[in-house]
């Protein structure tokens, strides 16, 4: 399943929203200090219904994902891929964040008709 970790792997991208912190800052005179903040991406194997996906066809991606920040803020959650032309097709979904609990998200990428199930 190289192609399933290469996806999951390289192709997401979640980053906090610009201006998630914005109220928290308005109220402050000095901007803060920067917080370390860590946001985790799993794949817990879930790739189209039944775990079954076609060539060609849109297949669903079931993410995890756990923010480490001390209050809820929204968070994009992106994924990439290159289309038949070689053009990057981004989806994107935001959500908001629980921070400390782990959330579930599902993506939808359309596969290259080249794809099998061993890939």
């Amino acid at each position: 399943m190289p192609f399933v970790r290469g996806l999951a792997l390289l192709a997401l991208f979640l980053f906090a929203l610009p201006g998630a912190g914005a109220q928290e800052t308005a109220t402050t005179a000095s901007p803060a200090a920067p917080q370390e903040v860590s946001i985790g991406i799993g794949f817990n194997g879930v790739f189209g219904v039944g775990d079954t996906v076609r060539p060609g066809d849109w297949a669903g991606l079931l993410l995890v994902i756990n923010d480490s920040h001390d209050q809820p803020r929204n968070l994009a959650v992106r994924v990439s891929m290159p289309d038949p032309d070689g053009d990057t097709i981004e989806r994107q979904r935001v959500i908001a964040s629980t921070p400390g609990r782990d959330q579930s998200v599902w993506m939808y990428v359309r596969l290259p008709f080249s794809f099998s199930n061993s890939s």
